[in-house]
């Protein structure tokens, strides 16, 4: 019932604003029966199709297009970043099963570098966060942790995660 709801939503809001809307959920499982579900009930949708062209119903608002989180949330996604000349407007996101995106989002931004397979890469960042931590915590209390410890007791707020 709840991908009704929000296929309702996305269907009201193209018209009204004749513009795009991008619904999202979080596997290619429920991106199927989303755009299954749309077909039964007579409600226009085209699937996100990663390495295409977004479709040319999606992009004159004459169709609801249904993708993964990914499709969003990632460097270098089809619908624009701020700066960019000709980003894809869209009216509306609907996010089904939204609790799920978190993990979704953190993951398509989190960068794990290895000490054990890129060492001098992991010890110039560690360096740049605990330069960055002396703003943080007193120097003699850091200097008092090891590297590895820093990086496991704590969350980096720029969410570049760190594992050894």
């Amino acid at each position: 019932m709840e991908t009704l709801v929000g296929l309702l939503l996305a269907q009201s809001t193209i018209n009204e604003t004749g513009e795009p809307v991008l619904y999202l959920a979080p596997t290619n499982q429920l991106v199927q029966q989303t755009l299954d579900k749309a077909e039964a009930y007579g409600i226009s949708a085209v699937p996100y199709t990663r390495g295409q062209p977004l479709d040319d119903e999606f992009i004159n608002g004459n169709a609801i297009m249904v993708g993964t989180y990914k499709a969003l949330f990632n460097g270098r996604s089809k619908f624009g970043i701020r700066g960019e000349v000709n980003p894809q407007k869209v009216s509306a996101i609907i996010l089904d099963d939204a609790h799920a995106a978190f993990s979704v989002v953190r993951d398509s931004f989190t960068l794990e570098v290895s000490a054990k397979n890129n060492f001098d890469r992991y010890e110039a960042l560690v360096d740049i966060f605990r330069n960055l931590l002396k703003r943080l915590i007193s120097s003699a209390l850091l200097k008092t942790l090891s590297k590895d410890l820093i990086i496991q007791f704590l969350k980096f707020p720029t969410g570049l995660g760190m594992n050894s």
